[in-house]
This record gives C-alpha cells, sequence and structure tokens, in this order.
C-alpha cells in the first residue's frame, strides 16, 4: 500500500473512531513530552526510572506505536489496548503516559487508574532484568496501568497475582471491550464466536 492510500485509509479510520483532529500529527505528542522532560518541577512518581529514559523511549512509541513491545510477558490484550489507543490518540496516549510517570495516577478517556504506592516503589528495570523478560520499562510501566484497569486486584508488584492472565481465555477480549469502550473514547463492535 502506497503511504498515499495509507494516510487516506488512515484519515478514514479516524473518522469513523471519532478521533482527534490531529490524530496523525505526532510531532505536536512529541514536543509536549520533550517539554514535560525539560521541566525540571516534573519529577517522577516511580523507583528506578529516569525521567530522560522514559521520555525518550514515550516519545518513540508516539511516532511509531507498532514499536510497544510486550517482550517475554504475557500481556498481550493490555498491550493491544495500548497499541490502539497510542495510534489513534497520540495526544492523549502522552498525556497518559506523563501522568502516570509524574503521579502513579492517570486516566484512559473517562477511566480512572491508580497504580499502589508498593509497584511505584518497585525497581522495574532491576525486576525485568532479574527475570529476563526482555521488555523495556517504560513499556512495561504503560502496560502494568493498563493491566491495572482490566483486573478486579491491585497490583502491588510485578508478581501479584494481579498480573495473571484470567482463567478464560475469552475473558481477555472482553477485558479489552471493556477498557477501550469504557474510555469514551472508542466504540466496540461485538464479535462473532469466531473473532480470533
Amino acid at each position: 500500500m502506497t503511504m498515499t492510500i495509507q494516510a487516506l485509509v488512515g484519515q478514514l479510520v479516524a473518522t469513523l473512531l471519532g478521533s482527534e483532529d490531529d490524530v496523525y500529527d505526532r510531532n505536536y505528542a512529541v514536543g509536549l513530552v520533550t517539554e514535560f522532560n525539560d521541566d525540571a518541577s516534573k519529577t517522577g512518581a516511580w523507583t528506578g526510572l529516569a525521567k530522560s529514559a522514559f521520555c525518550a523511549r514515550l516519545s518513540e512509541l508516539i511516532a511509531k506505536p507498532y514499536l510497544l513491545n510486550q517482550g517475554g510477558t504475557s500481556f498481550c490484550a493490555p498491550a493491544a489496548v495500548l497499541y490502539v489507543f497510542a495510534l489513534h490518540y497520540p495526544r492523549k496516549f502522552a498525556d497518559f503516559a506523563m501522568r502516570l510517570f509524574a503521579t502513579g495516577t492517570t486516566k484512559i478517556g473517562t477511566r480512572e487508574i491508580e497504580m499502589t504506592s508498593g509497584i511505584r516503589e518497585t525497581d522495574l528495570t532491576t525486576w525485568i532484568t532479574s527475570t529476563n523478560w526482555g521488555i523495556n520499562v517504560t513499556d512495561m510501566l504503560l502496560i502494568l496501568a493498563i493491566q491495572e484497569d482490566m483486573t478486579f486486584l491491585d497490583i502491588d508488584g510485578p508478581g501479584d497475582y494481579a498480573l495473571a492472565p484470567p482463567f478464560l481465555e475469552a475473558a481477555y477480549a472482553s477485558d479489552v471491550k471493556a477498557t477501550l469502550g469504557g474510555s469514551g473514547l472508542f466504540e466496540v463492535e461485538d464479535l462473532d464466536d469466531t473473532a480470533a
């Protein structure tokens, strides 16, 4: 598919989804991240995560959402939600991530997310290294926030039961639908039983 056709398809999808006007103008969202990084008054609520490294990776994810990588984790459902969110709402995605970094609380559309002090005080970089998960710490942080929204349990540490896949694999599809649809940003259609 040529770039022109891709752009037209992208604009059509954005119109159908009701996305923000500059949905494919990622430069503005990256600029917001640069301002956040340069503002010395903005600090992080997470142990062992440098703001500069977080902002560098966030800028990459805004520019190219397909770079989001769940690594060796089982977090495909929250990763899918993040990908769709970053693809269609770069400014809101940037705000989501920067709030999460700064305060440990954030939102996706109208859904409020609050991370526990236990997970915020865990050095995720050290944890990821010790488990050989092969996931970028910024990706992990963003995925954990969506997983927090998808689970009934609060996440107090990277090894919590709250992070385990549901007992029924089909529940992940309904969790994705609940988070995306409940955000007020997306309309999610019901799919029949043959949908993957």
